[in-house]
C-alpha cells in the first residue's frame, strides 16, 4: 500500500468514525433527556448510558490514532516504527494503517 492509498483509507475511516461519534452523541443526549422513567428502568437506562460511553471512548481513541497517522503522513514519518525506527511491514499497515509498531516490536 502506498502513502496515497493509506491516506485515502485513513480519511475515509476518519469520516466514518466522526459520523458514528455524532450519532452516539445524539443518542446520549436523547438518553439524558429522558430522565423520567420508572424505578424498574433505572438499571436498563444506566446500562444503556454505560454502553454509549464505552463505544464513544473506543471511537474517540480510534479517531485520535487516525489523526496521528495522518499527521505522520504529512510529516513524512508514516510507516516508521516508533520503537526501533525501522519500516513497518506493509502487511501490518494494510491491516491497520494506524499501527505504530513493526512486527518485531509488537512481540
Amino acid at each position: 500500500m502506498n502513502i496515497e492509498e493509506a491516506k485515502n483509507k485513513l480519511l475515509k475511516e476518519k469520516e466514518e468514525v466522526e459520523l458514528l461519534l455524532n450519532e452516539i452523541n445524539f443518542e446520549l443526549e436523547k438518553v439524558k433527556e429522558s430522565d423520567e422513567f420508572e424505578a424498574s428502568d433505572i438499571a436498563e437506562k444506566y446500562e444503556e448510558k454505560s454502553d454509549f460511553y464505552s463505544k464513544k471512548e473506543i471511537l474517540e481513541k480510534r479517531l485520535e490514532n487516525i489523526k496521528r497517522a495522518l499527521q505522520k503522513i504529512e510529516n513524512g514519518t508514516y510507516g516508521i516504527c516508533i520503537k526501533c525506527n525501522n519500516p513497518i511491514e506493509e502487511a501490518r499497515l494494510k491491516i491497520d494503517p494506524t499501527t505504530e509498531l513493526c512486527r518485531k516490536c509488537v512481540s
